[in-house]
């Protein structure tokens, strides 16, 4: 399954975390998921949220709180192909 925002923007900006290195261990960073958006949900359970155009700076700046930008998108915001088949590169998030 293949799944992109529809959106104006030439591109979207997924939530994430970064630490940076301490003690030895390297600077690391983690893609967030949530519960799969109402376009995703009958073939996931599960993706990797997406920061809403309007949260991009709230997110960066850590300004409110994660819980009130980790929202879901609406029905329609996402555009899906591939269903029922496995594409050469594989959704890593699937896994």
């Amino acid at each position: 399954m293949i799944s992109s925002l529809i959106t104006r923007q030439p591109f979207f900006c997924i939530a994430g975390v970064w630490r940076p290195a301490i003690d030895g261990w390297p600077e690391s960073f983690a893609a967030l998921t949530t519960e799969a958006y109402p376009d995703l949900a009958p073939y996931k359970d599960r993706h990797v949220a997406v920061i809403h155009e309007d949260e991009w700076y709230d997110w960066l700046q850590m300004s409110r709180p994660a819980e009130q930008m980790l929202r879901p998108f609406p029905p329609g915001s996402f555009r899906v192909s591939g269903v029922g088949r496995r594409a050469a590169t594989a959704d890593l998030f699937d896994r």
